[in-house]
């Protein structure tokens, strides 16, 4: 499931909504479901940044929370509404990690990216938490693994963006605006705590500052990528499509852009697909 990225830098309220689709597929309506807040309102948590939903499970992360530690919370909708249902946070978590900045969830398998996540590769390398729902349901918990690139280094923020989708999962490493780096994804196949890198995915006309991995999203054997700073900001996207003998490393086979482009346009900031 994809991640929505919003960036605000006060309290949010999340707000649900059910979109019930009549039989002649002619319009939609939204009916309001529940509001979701977090324990306690803190000046700077940045609830709702980043936010994932599959089912009755809802995933809202809090990077700013603890001094910028960070955290996610777990909220489950029951027969009395949606109930906040665990605290997740990083084992080895300190002041200023941002531990949440991307979210994603699929069935009993919640992921955490740490974009800014300082670790042996060095500053802001990156890593990726991955959250296994326990056998008496979800709790408040610490990562049953994480993940970080094969060729991990400083400043890539791997887990800018993640998406998972039953046993593979994308990981976005943008790099910084304006840094000596074009970006790339990774993909990982596996489940549980069990996972192994497939693929490398880059940009074939790449270049520094590109942030190719800011946004992600997949759907069956497609992945489509954003890099909003491509030059000057004019932005573009890129569609991967999976080979038949499976995921390896590669360049895109399309590449998308506006019709009309300006500098600061910031296309691709975004990405969903959905009937790739």
């Amino acid at each position: 499931m994809r991640t929505q990225r919003v960036t605000l830098s006060f309290v949010l309220v999340i707000t649900l909504f059910i979109v019930w689709l009549p039989a002649t597929g002619t319009a939609a309506s939204y009916a309001h479901d529940g509001k979701l807040l977090p324990a306690v309102s803190i000046d700077g948590a940045n609830f709702g940044q980043a936010v994932a939903v599959d089912g009755n499970t809802a995933v809202v992360a809090s990077p700013g929370e603890d001094s910028g530690q960070g955290a996610v919370y777990v909220f489950e909708r029951t027969d009395s509404g949606w109930q906040r249902k665990a605290k997740l946070t990083a084992l080895n978590g300190v002041s200023g990690d941002l531990f949440g900045g991307s979210v994603a969830i699929s069935g009993n398998t919640i992921v955490v990216g740490n974009g800014t996540d300082d670790n042996s590769a060095g500053t802001d390398a990156g890593t990726v938490y991955l959250f296994i729902k326990p056998a008496n349901g979800w709790e408040d918990m610490t990562e049953s693994t994480k993940l970080e690139a094969g060729d991990a280094a400083a400043n890539h923020t791997f887990g800018a963006s993640v998406v998972i989708a039953g046993t593979i999962l994308v990981v976005g490493a943008s790099g910084h605006e304006g840094g000596a780096y074009p970006g790339a994804v990774y993909i990982f196949e596996g489940s549980d705590t069990n996972w192994n890198q497939s693929a490398k995915l880059t940009a074939s006309d790449g270049s520094n500052g590109d942030l190719f991995g800011f946004s992600l999203d997949m759907d069956g054997n497609t992945v489509v990528v954003g890099a909003y700073g491509k030059e000057q900001k004019k932005g573009a996207v890129y569609v991967f499509e999976k080979p038949g003998t499976g995921w390896s490393d590669a360049t895109e086979g399309k590449i998308l852009t506006a019709q009309t482009r300006s500098a600061g346009d910031q296309f691709g900031y975004d990405v969903a697909i959905n009937g790739g």
